[in-house]
């Protein structure tokens, strides 16, 4: 059986999965090919059509068409629903209908006689981890800034059948909630959490925002985004964050987000004593976060998805598919590596018809090594891209970590904040050498140890 999963608009990151009896084919964002950035609220018409050709599949051939979006779907249950009180409400799921359309049409005009399964934003996230984590069972946590009515799940699954125990309602976003925060710092919500976590570890939480958050008796979060949204940003007048109160605004955030997702990890193991947890959802990209979770009492193992955006819900709403209709088993995600594919010829035919000079390494590791001691930058790209935001080694810069001097250099490169973090990589068999984490497995750059 084969199965297309793709991301619906309105997505953060459009994406397209190919499963066939249970082998992860292909799995791209659209970004790798429009070059916009997440390439949101895009439909993902280059991710699929490369997704097919890569694999080998025609239209024709594709059996089921997962989506990763199951809201209402008429005028009629949108009036139901709403009162004129939740207007706003009301137009967001209109709004998701009207592209629904859009989007129908495109599928109607390229396969024959298809048949769309929609799957819920966040099962279709719980099952691109937990479904192929390698776990027969486990707890799972999701957690975005919204899918549908809720802004993640969280429940026991196992062999492919997933309990969902709470569904966190929108109002208790997470997603939506360290977005504020970046919002207030000056980044950019929905795509630029990753400074807001980058720059937290240089300041200390204010102790007067503590209650921006709290966690009732029940378990359920009260976040006051009113508050952070009103306050004050009169202070933020330099280039440099990590010289004023920024630093300590970023360092709350994180610190509350921790709090949070360790409260509901909690609420987990109140029902399980499973050890082991999957997570996915935007959120899910928070390494800080993951390591606190992995770190906590009671939980052994973790796996995470490495597109735990809505990129990933492509593949998940695939594989939750894939179970419904075929009892054939699902492969575990050794590797992230499911993207376009650099062709070693295709390399050298562009370099020559373009008058570049080039030269072939005959001992590329020892050749390697010796400029990156030299403190060079390598630009480093071989075999298929990776399946999410993390470079891990397919398209990778490589730099020097032993000189400090580097860290700098090589973000100034990328055209990043000098202040921003960067990720080592050691063989696994070295990973306690280097890192005091004993639980420490991190081959999707998702986790975070003290060194």
């Amino acid at each position: 059986m084969i199965i297309l999963g793709i991301t619906n608009p309105p997505s953060n990151n459009a994406a397209a999965a190919l499963v066939r009896d249970g082998e992860i084919l292909s799995a791209v964002e659209e970004e790798r090919f429009t070059r916009i950035k997440q390439s949101p609220n895009m439909f993902p018409i280059n991710a699929i059509e490369w997704c097919l050709k890569n694999s080998g599949i025609s239209y024709d051939e594709v059996d089921i068409i997962a989506t990763t979006w199951d809201g209402y779907h008429s005028k009629k249950e949108i009036e139901y629903h709403f009162s004129e009180e939740q207007k706003a409400e009301a137009d967001f799921f209109s709004d998701c209908m009207r592209i629904e359309k859009l989007y129908l049409n495109f599928i109607k005009k390229r396969f024959k006689n298809p048949r769309i399964v929609n799957v819920r934003h966040h099962l279709a996230h719980a099952a691109s981890s937990c479904m192929v984590s390698g776990f027969e069972k486990s707890l799972f946590l999701t957690f975005d800034g919204r899918g549908e009515y809720e802004s993640g799940i969280m429940g026991i699954y196992e062999n492919g059948d997933f309990q969902i125990l709470r569904r966190l309602s929108r109002y208790e976003s997470l997603g939506e909630f360290y977005g504020k925060f970046t919002s207030l710092l000056g980044f950019k919500s929905h795509f630029e959490e990753g400074k807001t976590m980058g720059l937290a570890p240089y300041g200390n939480p204010i102790k007067s925002l503590m209650d921006i958050v709290k966690i009732d008796k029940s378990g359920k979060l009260i976040i006051d985004g009113h508050r952070i949204t009103t306050l004050e940003q009169n202070s933020f007048l330099g280039d440099d964050p990590t010289k004023d109160e920024r630093k300590d605004i970023a360092a709350t955030a994180q610190y509350l987000l921790e709090k949070c997702a360790l409260s509901l990890v909690e609420q987990l193991k109140e029902v399980s004593n499973i050890s082991k947890i999957c997570l996915a959802g935007g959120t899910a990209l928070n390494i800080d976060v993951n390591s606190k979770i992995l770190n906590s009492d009671g939980i052994e193992d973790i796996f995470i998805q490495p597109a735990s955006s809505d990129a990933g819900g492509a593949l998940g709403a695939a594989l939750y598919v894939h179970h419904q209709y075929s009892s054939k088993k699902i492969c575990a995600m050794e590797d992230a590596y499911l993207g376009p594919e650099i062709i070693h010829s295709k390399v050298e035919e562009y370099l020559e018809n373009s008058n570049i000079s080039y030269k072939q390494l005959s001992d590329v590791p020892n050749e390697i090594a010796k400029i990156l001691s030299e403190n060079k930058i390598v630009a480093w790209v071989q075999g298929r891209a990776e399946f999410g935001p993390r470079a891990l080694g397919a398209r990778s810069l490589l730099a020097n970590p032993a000189n400090p001097e580097m860290w700098k250099k090589l973000n100034k490169v990328k055209g990043r904040e000098y202040w921003r973090p960067l990720a080592p990589s050691v063989i696994e068999e070295k990973t306690s050498d280097y890192f005091s984490n004993k639980k420490l497995k991190s081959p999707f750059m998702l986790l975070s140890s003290k060194v």
